[in-house]
């Protein structure tokens, strides 16, 4: 994976208020076959939705607003690659 960009940047205070995390959200470029991505033990699964289908998931608003803003931040010579 090559980033192309960062194109979003958020912070939260954890629930318990024991942590500050920062988020730096980036869209980014696969190098290698899609079948290869390797999940942390933090996550379960990924998805490849289209910029319609945000709306069918349930996911927070900061999460389907990162979703949202990447689509805008793919330039358009990454546009049907």
């Amino acid at each position: 994976m090559e980033i192309v960009k960062p194109y979003k940047v958020f912070s939260y205070v954890s629930e318990n208020g024991n942590s500050h995390t920062v988020e730096i959200v980036c869209l980014v470029r696969l190098t290698d076959d899609s079948a290869k991505i390797q999940l942390s033990e933090d996550h379960s699964a990924y998805q490849w939705i289209s910029e319609k289908d945000v709306q069918n998931y349930l996911i927070t608003h900061e999460t389907q607003d990162s979703i949202l803003r990447g689509f805008k931040a793919v330039p358009p010579e990454m546009v049907n690659r």
